[in-house]
């Protein structure tokens, strides 16, 4: 996996358009994991495409996309793991992802 360092741009945003994309986001695409085990779909942004759900990476693209083409917001996809006393065998490092939205050097948000 290649973890590249979180760039702290500055860009206006309006926390509104930020709620806005996420009601945008909970009204249309629905978190489930149907179409990578019925339809054999690795790639997320696909998955978020074609049947409007997918898992916590295919809502950070489509809210990455969604803050890119209406309100020219770069934003970033940030992974999480399990703590390490919680980590299983054979079990992904890598369990949850969100996005990162960078305001300036010192304030961001994150949405998940």
């Amino acid at each position: 996996m290649i973890l590249n360092y979180l760039r702290q741009i500055e860009q206006p945003i309006k926390i509104d358009e930020l709620k806005e994309s996420m009601i945008v986001c909970y009204n249309h695409i629905c978190f489930s994991t149907f179409p990578y085990i019925s339809y054999g779909h690795i790639s997320s942004k696909e998955a978020i495409l074609q049947y409007n759900s997918g898992n916590c990476i295919g809502m950070c693209n489509f809210l990455k996309m969604y803050l890119k083409q209406n309100y020219n917001i770069e934003s970033f996809i940030i992974p999480s793991s399990v703590p390490e006393k919680f980590i299983v065998n054979g079990q992904d490092k890598i369990c949850h992802c969100a996005l990162f939205v960078p305001k300036n050097k010192y304030e961001y948000f994150i949405l998940d």
